[in-house]
């Protein structure tokens, strides 16, 4: 009996060994701050130097005049990693943007997978909402061979990549009204429409005012003008459906802002890499394939 229980317990223990040695663990194919050329990593060499140096620029220029910020990530392969997963994962790694905006933006192409995905943070998705995401994804493989995971027309890939940074910084300025010194306008004309979406935002600013107006009605239309005392409402009614609200039914426990976090890190790290403001992802953002 003895032998049996010594022999469960080393298999038990052979066993748990063997599942933590295969179970994934997805920092572990994160890229580190360090590794990259500030706001930029790229495995394949598309970008030349030049290009570095403005996207680096541009980005010093955003984060002192909004906090945002907008990394470029170009991978030969995702190993397997669903790319929406990866996304928010080396968003939250890296801390992109500010911290009290959210307002950073990671822009990520995996050459093997022919997958890019657009992703934003909290604050980004207001003015850069997956409709308008996808256009940038969209205006960005028009550059690219159709089908092509080989990564041999450098100049192509270099062409479409840029493209979209340009685009993606436009709507930056748009949103926060300010010029970024040296920008490239983008090359494919923004449609009309850009404009005819309706925000998450929007769409909570527009849930809050009704509430608003509705407790507002019913304050006002209480038996006895809601200033008797509490003997008097006791048996108070109130209109079906807003009486629901004001009556007690409705016990909503209040919006909980987002916390500011750390301060703004405008610098760099000393060891040469990309320095995150402390922005968060809202898990959002577009993704598509060439």
């Amino acid at each position: 009996m003895k032998i049996k229980r010594i022999f469960a317990l080393t298999l038990s223990f052979l066993l748990l060994i063997s599942f933590n040695g295969f179970a994934f663990n997805i920092d572990d194919y994160l890229i580190d701050q360090k590794d990259s050329d500030y706001n930029v990593y790229d495995e394949m060499n598309f970008l030349t130097e030049s290009d570095k140096d403005y996207i680096n620029n541009t980005n010093r220029d955003l984060q002192n005049k909004t906090g945002g910020q907008v990394v470029v990530m170009i991978l030969k392969s995702l190993k397997g990693i669903d790319i929406s997963e990866f996304a928010v994962a080396q968003f939250e790694k890296w801390q992109i943007g500010d911290a009290k905006e959210d307002n950073g933006l990671l822009l990520i192409l995996s050459l093997n997978e022919g997958e890019i995905k657009i992703e934003t943070g909290y604050g980004t998705e207001g003015f850069i909402p997956d409709i308008i995401g996808n256009r940038v994804i969209r205006n960005i493989v028009l550059y690219f061979p159709e089908g092509d995971t080989t990564g041999e027309n450098k100049e192509a890939y270099r062409n479409g990549i840029m493209e979209g940074y340009n685009e993606i910084l436009s709507y930056y300025v748009d949103e926060y009204g300010v010029t970024i010194e040296n920008l490239k306008e983008p090359q494919n004309e923004r449609q009309e429409e850009d404009n005819s979406y309706i925000s998450l935002y929007e769409i909570i600013k527009i849930m809050v005012i009704i509430l608003l107006i509705i407790a507002a009605f019913n304050f006002f239309n209480r038996p006895n003008g809601g200033s008797k005392n509490k003997k008097n409402n006791k048996n108070n009614t109130y209109p079906p459906f807003f009486g629901g609200f004001w009556g007690g039914s409705f016990r909503g426990g209040g919006y909980s802002g987002r916390g500011s976090g750390g301060g703004f890190s405008g610098g760099r790290h000393s060891g040469g890499g990309f320095s995150g403001g402390g922005g968060r992802s809202g898990g959002g953002g577009a993704r598509g394939k060439w």
